[in-house]
């Protein structure tokens, strides 16, 4: 009989996890995340040579598109062609996955046994992706307590990768993307108070309502010149009013989104699109 493989994100609970399931199973971790958006363009990219015999505005404008190409390069992803992301494993992990490339070969099956919450699923998700999503039968294992009853009823009722946690999870590492290279003046903002004159020219404003003083910043943002917010909130309460101050300004809500980010908990969020 085929074994299977397990995957945790600690080494710890993964010798206990061993203990409790028995030699038909390989228990390893990753160690947290295996995978990332890269952190600086690849050393190999070429930037397009512009001609010299074309006249200033063209030059201009192949300028900007080469500047625009060199974002999306350090960015690791590409707002204009659908959010394509550019996931690499971590460098610090590259012997991680080699170790459980290595441990997959014979098995079957594959059981993703992360964390519960968003993070931990994408962590499985990540793990099927760098694995091979065609290699091998994978399932979601969750537990929130390291009890021999808890594990194996886990194993008797496996599930699959929730997609719109890890939806949840993109969406927002594309977002810190985002505010690191193309808002990185808007990081420092929302803990002090907000000047229209401060936004001028950006096209996207990022607000964690939660945060002191957020209906105050709320007006300061539908006061200034942008177009498009992007607004996050853990707290639906807080997005309504919120939002209701930015359309009494004249931005309609685009779409919204409520993610149940803790399967077992009430802990909601709430994406939300404003444009004017």
């Amino acid at each position: 009989m085929a074994k299977s493989l397990v995957i945790v994100e600690s080494p710890a609970k993964a010798k206990t996890i061993s203990k409790y399931l028995g030699k038909e199973y390989i228990v390893e971790s990753s160690v947290g995340h295996i995978r990332d958006l890269p952190k600086k363009a690849s050393p190999n990219s070429k930037r397009s040579s512009i001609p010299k015999d074309v006249s200033a505005e063209e030059k201009a404008r192949l300028k900007a598109i080469n500047d625009r190409n060199r974002l999306i390069r350090r960015m690791g992803i590409d707002p204009d062609n659908g959010w394509t992301a550019d996931w690499q494993i971590i460098p610090e992990k590259e012997k991680v996955i080699k170790s459980l490339r290595k441990a997959a070969k014979g098995v079957d099956h594959i059981y993703l046994a992360t964390d519960l919450d968003r993070e931990g699923e994408a962590i499985a998700w990540h793990l099927k992706e760098a694995l091979g999503p065609e290699k091998y039968d994978y399932s979601r294992v969750r537990f929130n307590q390291i009890t021999k009853t808890a594990i194996i009823d886990s194993f008797a009722d496996p599930k699959e990768i929730d997609l719109d946690l890890v939806k949840a999870y993109r969406a927002r590492r594309f977002l810190d993307k985002v505010i690191g290279f193309e808002l990185s003046p808007l990081r420092n903002l929302f803990d002090a108070p907000l000047m229209p004159d401060e936004l001028e020219g950006f096209d996207m404003a990022i607000l964690d309502p939660p945060r002191s003083g957020a209906a105050a910043q709320c007006q300061m943002l539908a006061q200034s010149g942008i177009a498009t917010i992007a607004m996050v909130s853990c707290n639906p309460a807080s997005f309504a009013r919120d939002a209701a101050i930015l359309i009494e300004s004249g931005f309609r809500l685009e779409w919204v989104q409520v993610i149940d980010q803790f399967s077992f908990s009430n802990h909601l969020e709430m994406i939300g699109a404003f444009r004017r």
